[in-house]
């Protein structure tokens, strides 16, 4: 038992000796002892959270990943290295070919995170220069391309959107990465079709919130696209290569063509086809409608039209179905319309309008073999209680809207103004430092 556990100690000393941790000094053979120094390397740990190389490192690779991903690599691709600018030196994007003669780009993106974290017109560029290294196509020894061609593309600018997306929404829940996009939709307000894959050719940096906007928008388009099989069947690259082909390319028209010849719509209208998609993306019970838009909702689900004994058309709320009973063709079947309604009217309502809404449908379901006065009251009054509740939500929003600025400091509720002035301060100082410096002296002097 002894001689085990000797030879187990054995083992680990010789383990230790050997990988550099135990370290025995003195004189050995009769010769005269050494002093060794044993070297301490300090190591530096950065939390990811906050570093600046690791943030834009990472968001420059994703941008990498979902161009390739986008547009699979062809033999005259080019080999992208991406790189970081040096801490000392003017924050820039760069491209340019490597002097090896070989297809190899260096891509370099500012080292600061928060100078291009938010800049849609810069994602939009690195999204369209990569997008090109892809696609094989010629840069010059200055790096200059044919990127003014596809940067406006809804594709370039959805994929860019998509890669930035993660890293620029980190923080805000529920809104499905386009906050911009959720709130229009939750108000009912929806950007057509059309616009969205035409957008605007040049935005300049005066329209730079219209740009977000309608890069959130492209973002879902191109979801809806990857779920319709869009870059699974290889349709990126004959798009973009299109768009290369003319500088007053119809990005519309080519849109359609390709939709329809791939069945991306799935037989539907191309409009109705994107709107259904928005509305199932952007609201759930989690991102719901607003108070207002959901009463506007529920009004048009519940307003029914009828024929006239006269033919002429007649209309009416919910509190007229008992009376209007028989002007129906098919009055059952109206039932069960009204009840799947009212079921996904629930799933997209605000919290709190859930229980009304499933009084009304219980006393439509008696309405389906009684349409007595009593049961016309008692759905009448299911009604009633909604409206109420609707009432004071809205009451309470506006006593809060009106606290919040009574309470509230001006540059805590103008905080992503503020925050905006603040980026292009810091953006001009890192454009022209040397003009920042003479013009801080000159204050200095005055």
């Amino acid at each position: 038992m002894y001689h085990a556990k000797k030879t187990r100690f054995e083992i680990w000393l010789a383990a230790l000796m050997l990988t550099g941790f135990f370290c025995v000094s003195g004189p050995l053979s009769g010769q005269a002892e050494k002093q060794e120094k044993v070297q301490f390397v300090p190591l530096v740990f950065q939390n990811a959270e906050y570093s600046d190389q690791f943030r834009s490192g990472r968001l420059a690779e994703r941008f990498r990943q979902i161009a390739t991903g986008a547009v699979p690599r062809r033999k005259n691709s080019w080999n992208v290295r991406l790189e970081l600018c040096d801490i000392k030196e003017v924050q820039h994007f760069e491209v340019k070919p490597e002097s090896s003669g070989k297809r190899e780009l260096m891509v370099k993106v500012p080292l600061a995170f928060e100078s291009w974290r938010e800049d849609v017109l810069a994602h939009n560029w690195l999204m369209s220069v990569l997008l090109l290294a892809q696609l094989g196509e010629d840069f010059d020894k200055e790096g200059r391309s044919k990127a003014h061609l596809v940067q406006g593309h809804w594709l370039v600018r959805g994929l860019a959107r998509k890669a930035a997306g993660d890293t620029l929404f980190a923080l805000r829940p529920f809104a499905r990465s386009s906050a911009g996009v959720y709130v229009f939709c939750a108000n009912g307000h929806k950007m057509p079709l059309k616009q969205v894959v035409t957008g605007m050719r040049d935005y300049g940096r005066d329209l730079t919130a219209l740009a977000e906007l309608e890069a959130g928008f492209a973002g879902l388009l191109v979801e809806a696209c990857e779920d319709a099989g869009y870059f699974r069947k290889g349709l990126a690259e004959p798009a973009l290569r299109h768009a290369l082909r003319s500088t007053d390319a119809d990005f519309w028209q080519d849109f359609l063509r390709t939709g329809d010849a791939n069945n991306l719509f799935s037989g539907r209208d191309p409009e109705e086809w994107f709107q259904r998609y928005l509305d199932r993306r952007m609201i759930s019970i989690l991102s719901p409608l607003s108070v207002e838009y959901f009463e506007t909702s529920y009004r048009e689900q519940t307003t029914l039209s009828f024929k006239e004994n006269d033919g002429s058309e007649g209309t009416c709320g919910l509190s007229g179905l008992a009376e209007n009973w028989a002007k129906f063709t098919s009055p059952n079947s109206l039932i069960d319309d009204l009840q799947l309604r009212l079921n996904v009217l629930s799933y997209r309502a605000p919290a709190g309008f859930q229980q009304p809404l499933s009084d009304i449908r219980k006393e439509l379901t008696a309405l389906r073999t009684d349409q007595s006065e009593v049961t016309a009251r008692q759905l009448q009054a299911a009604e009633d209680r909604l409206f109420e509740a609707i009432r004071q939500r809205i009451e309470l929003e506006h006593t809060l809207a009106e606290m919040e600025k009574k309470h509230i400091s001006p540059a805590d509720r103008f905080q992503r103004t503020f925050h905006a002035v603040g980026m292009a301060q810091k953006e001009r100082n890192l454009i022209l430092p040397a003009v920042q410096k003479k013009l801080d002296e000159w204050d200095d002097y005055r």
